[in-house]
């Protein structure tokens, strides 16, 4: 079953084997018009077998909100999360006139 989680200062979220779980930023993402960008998990997780994108992984022009990481743990052994551990990076890319994100999770 799904449910809300907010982990307390000081501690962490345990992802066990094999188990997915969303997480959002701390971080606000605000992009103008003509920037998009790209999640990408770090290396230094990727090596330990946490994915932290599956499938959306693009940031919408004009958007400006906290992005929701896909948490996947691929290795045998469960995984402490920590509040403001830096799982992944942004790669951004100008784009050709100008886009903005409409959608849904306009505001989240």
């Amino acid at each position: 079953s799904l449910r809300d989680l907010k982990v307390q200062p000081g501690g962490y979220f345990l992802l066990r084997p094999g188990q997915a779980a969303l997480a959002k930023t701390i971080e606000r993402v605000r992009l103008p018009e003509s920037i998009c960008a790209w999640i990408g998990g770090r290396s230094r997780f990727a090596r330990v077998g946490l994915v932290v994108h599956i499938t959306a992984s693009f940031i919408h022009p004009g958007v400006n909100n906290r992005q929701v990481l896909e948490l996947y743990n691929a290795s045998p052994l469960p995984m402490a999360i920590y509040p403001g551990t830096r799982l992944c990076q942004l790669v951004f890319q100008e784009t050709r006139g100008a886009g903005r994100y409409e959608g849904l999770f306009k505001n989240q």
